[in-house]
């Protein structure tokens, strides 16, 4: 970053990988800065602070960073907007994610052997 400060793609990077090994924290303070400062962050980027808020039961806020991520038909985007509609008890919307993430990868419904 001290090369490159006004690289947001890195900084979310940064926090991505800082999140996913466990400092949820710092990762979730790096991809808000990346949000912040990037005029047109990626969707995806909103990954990490719906599952920050989801590890943090804090459920409704969750369910607003996954639903301002879009990524209709994406699996992972699908799946987190299903577990959290299930904490929050929108089934018929939890049971739609899954159905959307079902069409978007259809080995994702088979069993494994």
């Amino acid at each position: 970053m001290k090369l490159n400060p006004y690289n947001m793609e890195a900084l979310f990077q940064l926090g991505l990988r800082a999140a996913i090994s466990g400092n949820w924290e710092k990762g979730n303070a790096f991809v808000q800065r990346a949000l912040k400062e990037s005029p047109s962050a990626p969707s995806w980027y909103y990954v990490v602070p719906a599952l920050y808020y989801y590890r943090r039961q804090e459920y409704q806020k969750a369910k607003d960073m996954a639903e301002f991520m879009g990524l209709k038909q994406v699996v992972i985007a699908e799946l987190i907007r299903a577990m959290i509609y299930g904490q929050l008890g929108m089934l018929n919307e939890a049971k739609a994610s899954l159905e959307n993430a079902q069409r978007a990868d259809p080995m994702f419904k088979k069993p494994r052997a």
